[in-house]
């Protein structure tokens, strides 16, 4: 389910309390796989023709990989974005707006986070609220005490899920930007939640750690909002840079060759994180090693993804505000099988390093 609504500026984590509710959501990573991941073309994309050879199309050549899915023509372009930092500490008052916003009225109580940031939590005896930041907005919301009944609960389908968590955002003015609503498989209440993964320039914000969406809503058995996990990220486009074809980087994978600033992840039958290689790298870092040295499989869906470092752990102002690591850049991602039926990602970088070293050398002063 795709979405556009308008107005309101947001972006997400756990609490005291909400961080027992949430079953272990930290730790192991999934890719968010439910059998083969496909992903809707994005907005505005029409289905292309692969600009594959057919030999490479149709796997003949190819080792170890082989092709069952068109490779994306378009675009030729796409802008680079920057990750902003939290624009101050939050205050009680700000914390309090957003507890409203939310519906939660009652005592406040307030703890340094993990990444050294206040958060203010808001409880009225039934729900609650940690926040820690009114802009972006970052909080973590649910029930305060009373856990998800497993044993007696009814199972929606992901429509009805995706319906609730789309009209419980949109009454909390919580969509202000183009979003797709995706199944949360890989997170601990797969079949009682959903994610929300925000569009930019109308293609898929890489989820970096997909068994902790930056937006995963669970359900409770009344089909009521049980947990919300709401993260968004403030971003400001620097520039626009040229993309390399999608065929080109497939004929690398294609041969098995790993060019640098490869990320390669492979994960179980059940979406756990088995291992991962590789760095996408960003202006003055030196791309890391991968290896597909133990691969052979099918790639059944290539996209163009943007992909911004993950800094759920940490507070972002935490990270220099000039610091490279806040560019956030598309790149081509090759997702499929491996023969033993393991899921496996592989994204390669869509634009020269060079090109997007001069976006962040010639980016517009803050």
């Amino acid at each position: 389910m795709i979405g556009q609504i308008g107005h309101w500026t947001p972006i997400p984590r756990l609490s005291t309390g909400l961080a027992l509710l949430a079953l272990g959501v930290a730790g192991c990573v999934s890719n968010g796989f439910e059998g083969a991941r496909t992903t809707p073309s994005p907005p505005g994309t029409p289905p292309a023709a692969s600009s594959a050879t057919s030999a490479d199309a149709s796997g003949e050549g190819c080792s170890p990989f082989t092709l069952a899915t068109q490779l994306p023509e378009e675009p030729s372009s796409a802008p680079v974005y920057w990750q902003l930092p939290y624009r101050a500490p939050l205050a009680e008052e700000a914390a309090q707006r957003v507890a409203d916003q939310l519906g939660v009225a009652g005592d406040v109580t307030s703890y340094i986070g993990e990444g050294g940031d206040r958060v203010f939590v808001f409880s009225d005896g039934v729900r609650e609220i940690a926040v820690r930041s009114e802009n972006p907005l970052d909080f973590t919301y649910g029930y305060a005490s009373r856990p998800l009944s497993e044993a007696s609960i009814i199972l929606y389908s992901f429509e009805e899920r995706s319906q609730v968590a789309e009209e419980f955002l949109q009454s909390h003015r919580l969509l202000d930007f183009d979003f797709e609503v995706q199944p949360a498989a890989g997170t601990n209440e797969a079949d009682y939640s959903v994610r929300v993964s925000r569009l930019l320039s109308g293609f898929e914000l890489f989820e970096n750690d997909p068994r902790n969406p930056r937006i995963w809503l669970v359900l409770d058995e009344d089909a009521e909002v049980w947990l919300l996990i709401y993260q968004t990220l403030n971003f400001e486009a620097i520039g626009e840079v040229d993309l390399r074809e999608a065929s080109e980087a497939w004929a690398a994978i294609c041969h098995g060759e790993v060019e640098p600033g490869t990320l390669y992840s492979v994960y179980d039958g059940t979406g756990l994180l088995v291992s991962t290689q590789g760095l996408v790298p960003v202006p003055g870092s030196e791309p890391l090693d991968a290896s597909y040295s133990f691969a052979e499989g099918q790639v059944e869906a290539v996209e163009l993804v943007y992909y911004a470092f993950d800094f759920q752990l940490m507070s972002i102002n935490a990270i220099d505000s000039e610091a490279s690591v806040r560019l956030v850049q598309p790149v081509w991602r090759f997702a499929g099988h491996a023969v033993d039926g393991q899921p496996f990602e592989i994204l390669v970088p869509a634009a020269a390093l060079e090109a997007l070293e001069a976006i962040y050398r010639d980016r517009p002063e803050p």
